[in-house]
């Protein structure tokens, strides 16, 4: 039981930073890019209430709250990367994910590690693996791609001039 809590604690610790540091992304996102991406960037903040409720969740069951945290990042991580595309970069925050997994189970709950990684790596080889060596998804020149990311709004445009620009 001692290392059932031990990793409840851990992932409640994960939860409490996130939590905490969530409310300023749109700052990071402002001092990294522009002011109209920081605004873009306040539907962020919508998923922020799942997250307080996985140490409600740990209350009722250790198990329930080590399964929620990735998953709920990983459904965050999707929603940011529908909202802002992939040039963004939000799909880095899967290998967050992908080690909570690794680590958040005993040796018992195999199976539940087991298929929370499959639901990471199924969006990831989905991708072409494209987010894990940190290329584009497309063939596209430096060029072509502030080009095509201009013609898609404002948010993504700074995004793309912020990722093409290394």
């Amino acid at each position: 039981m001692a290392v059932t809590y031990d990793l409840t604690k851990a992932t409640l610790t994960f939860a409490w930073v996130i939590i905490l540091n969530k409310p300023f992304y749109p700052l990071y996102v402002w001092y990294l890019v522009d002011a109209d991406a920081a605004v873009a960037s306040l539907v962020t903040v919508l998923s922020l209430p799942f997250f307080p409720a996985i140490p409600f969740l740990a209350k009722k069951s250790h198990l329930a709250a080590r399964l929620a945290l990735p998953l709920v990042g990983t459904l965050d991580t999707l929603f940011e990367t529908a909202m802002f595309g992939h040039t963004s970069g939000t799909e880095f925050f899967f290998a967050a994910c992908i080690m909570l997994a690794a680590i958040s189970f005993l040796a018992d709950e195999k199976l539940w590690q087991y298929a929370m990684a499959v639901l990471l790596l199924a969006h990831i080889s989905g991708r072409g693996g494209a987010i894990l060596v940190g290329r584009r998804s497309c063939n596209a020149s430096q060029s072509e791609c502030v080009l095509c990311c201009q013609s898609h709004g404002l948010y993504r445009a700074s995004i793309c001039r912020l990722v093409t620009a290394n």
